[in-house]
């Protein structure tokens, strides 16, 4: 898997894929905003002929192979918060101004692929309605013949002439959705430390305040008999 979220790769860097011999399968994934039941949001497109053998969706109900032409796949969240079910039509409006209705062929897991959509479609409708075409990330399997050694080897030939592509394999791209969430955990551990901070100055603050202001009343207590 390689990608760049900052401006995507020609889709081009498919075909330099493809050639490498020990390639078996390959799927881009690209994205592009598009309005979805009134609400405008990012939707995925994805060789779904293919996908299931590239990484696993969780797809709970329906089919992924189904999600091509007038079809559409949506996560189990929006699905459960929408009320959608399958065979369900919801109007999608792309950058090129159609309003399109498609029906929900497959609900998946909603952090597939690092969560980063609502909705996928299939290539055919996303280059029929989307005039930029750029791939985000490419999925690759190669021949389960060749060692993985060499295989990155011969992956990391192909895309020499791409600098900003990023070859990771599954471990390395789970340590990459994994991570980024562990950035946020981290910056709201931080964001906790700081607030138990504060709350203990501001404890410390008010009891010396306290002392300080009855100063006068604890020495006449004192005077007159009071212990420590």
């Amino acid at each position: 898997e390689s990608g760049s979220w900052t401006q995507g790769f020609a889709t081009t860097i498919e075909d330099d894929l493809r050639a490498v011999p020990e390639v078996d399968l390959t799927s881009p994934l690209r994205s592009a905003p598009a309005e979805v039941d009134g609400s405008t949001t990012d939707v995925m497109a994805i060789d779904t002929t293919v996908i299931d053998q590239l990484y696993d969706l969780k797809v709970s109900r329906g089919s992924i192979t189904l999600v091509h032409g007038a079809a559409a796949a949506v996560t189990a969240d929006e699905a459960r918060a929408e009320g959608l079910s399958i065979g369900d039509q919801v109007p999608f409006r792309f950058a090129d101004g159609q309003t399109v209705p498609l029906t929900v062929q497959a609900v998946f897991d909603g952090n597939a692929i690092g969560g980063e959509a609502t909705w996928i479609v299939g290539l055919d409708t996303f280059e029929q309605h989307v005039a930029d075409q750029f791939d985000r990330r490419v999925f690759v399997t190669v021949d389960p013949g060749v060692t993985p050694a060499a295989a990155r080897d011969a992956l990391d030939a192909a895309l020499a002439e791409w600098p900003n592509a990023e070859l990771q394999d599954q471990a390395q791209f789970r340590e990459s959705i994994t991570g980024q969430i562990d950035e946020m955990l981290n910056m709201i551990y931080g964001l906790l430390a700081l607030a138990v901070v504060i709350a203990l100055i501001g404890i410390a603050n008010t009891l010396a305040l306290s002392v300080h202001e009855r100063t006068r009343e604890l020495g006449l207590l004192r005077a007159v008999g009071m212990h420590r």
